[in-house]
């Protein structure tokens, strides 16, 4: 199970973050909305752990925007609020779950598991393409019967692909969703790319993945 917990309290993530690794739970980390957003974008999580008051965009946001995703993990909002219309507001845009701080870290887990329990459409952990197989759950890439290993950000780059194909991905978005905080980032984008081509393509198969000059990539 790998989870992403959205959290700007430091101190309490951590705390979190430990108890779940302990408990054989994977988890992300993102500090602020903009950064649980990129990694919502780019890769795939079983369940989603959510603050409300965060910096750039705050839970409700988060959790609003990732009805447009593709992949929609279940929610679950932690928060000091405990008035009534947060959390029907919480439910209302999908959440399934609504903790009140302070809580019980086991009570936290025993809620998470649940949610994982509710079984998700197929096509919701697995992309296929071809001869080429995308298992989010196992975070494994398979083509014409071979198994195919890639570097995190290699994942993170296909996992977006996939999200959008057979649509476009424009270069500036890549760009902004692997590397949110850094600038002046094409040479890294043009390596990733060759890398990335060159791990799934092998000679007479198919051509998967495509790029328009200037404009970015489809997987198609």
């Amino acid at each position: 199970m790998i989870v992403l917990l959205a959290e700007d309290e430091s101190h309490l993530a951590t705390l979190i973050i430990d108890y779940l690794e302990a408990e054989g739970v994977e988890c992300d980390y993102a500090p602020n909305g903009r950064i649980a957003m990129n990694l919502l974008k780019t890769s795939h999580y079983d369940a989603v752990i959510l603050d409300i008051e965060m910096p750039y965009y705050d839970g409700f946001s988060v959790c609003e925007q990732l009805a447009a995703l593709p992949f929609c993990p279940p929610v679950m909002f932690i928060s000091a609020r405990s008035e009534l219309d947060d959390k029907l507001k919480a439910f209302s845009l999908g959440a399934v779950e609504y903790i009140c701080k302070p809580f019980e870290l086991a009570e936290l887990l025993a809620r998470l598991n649940i949610m994982i329990r509710v079984k998700q459409p197929a096509n919701v952990n697995q992309f296929t393409l071809d001869t080429l197989t995308v298992d989010f759950g196992q975070r494994q890439i398979c083509r014409s019967n071979r198994v195919i290993t890639l570097s995190p950000k290699q994942w993170q780059l296909m996992t977006l692909l996939c999200h959008h194909s057979p649509n476009l991905v424009s270069k500036d978005h890549i760009m902004a969703s692997l590397w949110p905080d850094q600038t002046d980032n094409i040479d890294k984008y043009k390596t990733l790319l060759n890398r990335l081509r060159h791990n799934l393509q092998r000679d007479g198969e198919p051509v998967l993945l495509h790029t328009h000059r200037g404009a970015g990539v489809v997987l198609k």
